[in-house]
């Protein structure tokens, strides 16, 4: 049977609802989709502002983060996110 493991970061700001940031199944991880509140101050403002119209903006800040070996992304539009956020991602990766 595949082992799961429920995968908080310590730095990281609290769920907005009833779900974790991360669980790894076996080797696999699978993120929940983020949205930019700051740890520091999780009940304060969110951090920036990105639109999807600011795609490209989002996608360069990215690729500082994620020089190579990529993680899956998916990025939508939808009506509306918690907290009034304008952008959400999720990823998916293999650990090993």
């Amino acid at each position: 049977m595949t082992s799961k493991a429920i995968l908080k970061p310590a730095k990281s700001a609290p769920a907005v609802g009833p779900y974790n940031h991360a669980v790894r199944v076996g080797d696999r991880p699978f993120c929940a989709a983020r949205i930019p509140i700051d740890p520091a101050h999780p009940a304060g403002p969110l951090v920036g502002d990105i639109r999807l119209g600011d795609f490209v903006v989002m996608n360069e800040a990215y690729a500082r983060y994620f020089t190579s070996g990529f993680p899956a992304r998916s990025t939508v539009q939808v009506a509306a996110l918690p907290r009034g956020a304008n952008v959400e991602i999720e990823v998916t990766t293999k650990t090993s």
